[in-house]
């Protein structure tokens, strides 16, 4: 996905900018974006609705709510299960960047675009039997809305009524 539409993707980064100053994931000709999760809400208005985000944590955790946030309010996004954990194990970051093999070329750090991603700077396959992270889409008709706490709140008046008799 991000070596034949680099174009039009964003690989947002929810981390803090410590944690994305420490560590990114380079990618050459992809727009990255490093908007923490708690500036998300007041931020989501500077992000592109035209392109696809694929959004990224340290583990996963808060990318995947970040990625409720943005398909809720439509953008179109893929979480990074695992999250820069996950990639590391596969592919270089901009500080854990693992010996190149030739089965597992290195990654550039640079983050200049470019009009072609060169074979040479895409993800291959792993040596290792480790598999890589693979992007979930979060679609919007399955983010849950106001049904299940209304439920739930709706079951704790019942007790509480229940209980008084």
């Amino acid at each position: 996905m991000l070596a034949e539409n680099h174009e039009q993707i964003i690989l947002l980064d929810i981390r803090t900018e410590g944690e994305y100053s420490a560590e990114y994931i380079p990618m050459p000709g992809v727009e990255l974006i490093n908007l923490p999760l708690d500036k998300l809400e007041t931020e989501i208005s500077k992000l592109n609705k035209s392109k696809t985000i694929i959004v990224y944590s340290q583990s996963g955790g808060r990318s995947g709510t970040a990625g409720e946030t943005l398909a809720q309010h439509g953008f179109i996004v893929y979480n990074m299960p695992g999250g820069i954990n996950a990639w590391k194990e596969m592919f270089a970051t901009s500080i854990a960047t693992p010996m190149p093999t030739a089965q597992t070329p290195a990654l550039s750090p640079t983050l200049t675009p470019s009009p072609a991603v060169s074979p040479a700077l895409t993800p291959a396959a792993s040596p290792t039997p480790i598999t890589p992270p693979i992007l979930t889409p979060i679609p919007e008709e399955e983010i849950p809305g106001f049904e299940a706490p209304l439920a739930i709140m709706m079951l704790l008046i019942l007790f509480m009524l229940l209980r008084r008799k």
